[in-house]
């Protein structure tokens, strides 16, 4: 199993949520299905206090399916990821997946086909001047299980209120594992963006690694923050463009 750092690992922070959250049941329902024709997410990278990337995270609907993609960037430390993914429009269950993976001259394909209750695929390596060299993926899914990417979407279309949280399993396809994870709206608190001061509600995600603070604004569910655990980084919203003066 390959282990990459940074964006391979993503998006987290590590705090144990300050009140107990109540489990929402049936939680697909709350959720407004024109909210799934298209949406997205997109943020600067902020390292050692100048930024330093971007995450590109979106969605939109394709017939019966959702398609899920990424373009994500650190750029000090020459990493670059880009995802695709297709799941199901009416239970989010994964299609399939294909993740191109660069860290300074190398990188790294996955590609996952699934089936119920099962994913199997590959992961290639691709070195300037060496042959390839890869090996098979294969993991049991449990009943339920989303692509941890979905959970992104989710944290932006889930009207989640204060106190309240849902459980599921996720799929990570680079780590090639299942974890039972909780997203939970914990608080409402203002935060700083370069546009100005916001109200956010902050989502915790906790179970998978690395954990995750999505402060999201309540009235519109724009994701205008995203921490980093353990690391002096974090997404944050793009200042507001300025129109030209007359």
């Amino acid at each position: 199993m390959i282990r990459t750092l940074g964006l391979a690992a993503a998006i987290g922070f590590g705090l144990t949520a300050a009140v107990q959250a109540q489990t929402v049941e049936n939680w697909m329902d709350r959720i407004d299905s024109t909210a799934f024709e298209s949406g997205g997410i997109e943020l600067d990278l902020h390292h050692a206090g100048e930024v330093d990337g971007f995450m590109r995270f979106g969605w939109y609907a394709e017939g019966d399916e959702i398609v899920i993609w990424d373009r994500t960037m650190w750029a000090s430390r020459e990493i670059y990821e880009s995802f695709e993914a297709r799941i199901g429009g009416a239970e989010l269950d994964p299609h399939d997946v294909h993740i191109r993976f660069h860290q300074g001259p190398n990188y790294y394909r996955f590609d996952y086909g699934f089936e119920p209750g099962r994913a199997e695929g590959r992961v290639e390596i691709v070195r300037p001047g060496q042959p390839e060299s890869g090996q098979a993926l294969e993991s049991d899914l449990p009943d339920g299980t989303v692509l941890r990417a979905s959970v992104f979407m989710l944290a932006a279309i889930l009207p989640l209120e204060v106190g309240e949280s849902i459980a599921l399993d996720w799929f990570a396809p680079m780590t090639n594992s299942v974890t039972p994870i909780t997203l939970s709206a914990v608080e409402r608190v203002m935060i700083d963006t370069p546009s100005g001061p916001v109200e956010t509600i902050r989502l915790e995600q906790r179970g998978g690694q690395p954990p995750n603070d999505i402060f999201v604004v309540p009235e519109t569910r724009e994701v205008v923050r995203i921490d980093i655990g353990g690391q002096d980084m974090t997404f944050l919203a793009r200042p507001e463009e300025t129109p030209p003066a007359d």
